[in-house]
């Protein structure tokens, strides 16, 4: 199986994988990457047009891609937050359960005591 290397939209790491998928998923930043972008890239920084119509049809599909490319990195940054929250609420619950253990363990003490 060949195995091609493409570079991540969102993090700009680079991602092995084999050709005959249409998607893979970044192993650094988790973004879904679509593999035909990351080849339509490649031609355009090759620049390797034959005529004008060719290259208006590719700066066209050139358009549609970077327009996919700011969905992706939206749709990455929407799921990136989501993990944040959820960690930040998870760090949160945490004190709270730690805090409402420290005041009954007091309590107990008081009844000890008095």
């Amino acid at each position: 199986m060949k195995v091609e290397s493409i570079k991540c939209p969102n993090c700009g790491s680079s991602i092995n994988q084999p050709c005959d998928r249409e998607f893979t998923i970044c192993e650094y930043c988790g973004c879904q990457v679509k593999v035909d972008i990351a080849k339509d890239n490649r031609m355009l920084e090759n620049k390797q047009f034959e005529d004008e119509a060719e290259e208006k049809t590719f700066s066209d599909k050139y358009l549609q891609i970077e327009e996919l490319k700011l969905k992706e990195d939206a749709d990455c940054k929407e799921k990136h937050r989501l993990i944040v929250d959820i960690f930040e609420y998870a760090i949160i619950a945490i004190i709270l359960i730690v805090l409402i253990g420290m005041f009954v363990r007091l309590f107990e003490l008081y009844l000890i005591i008095y």
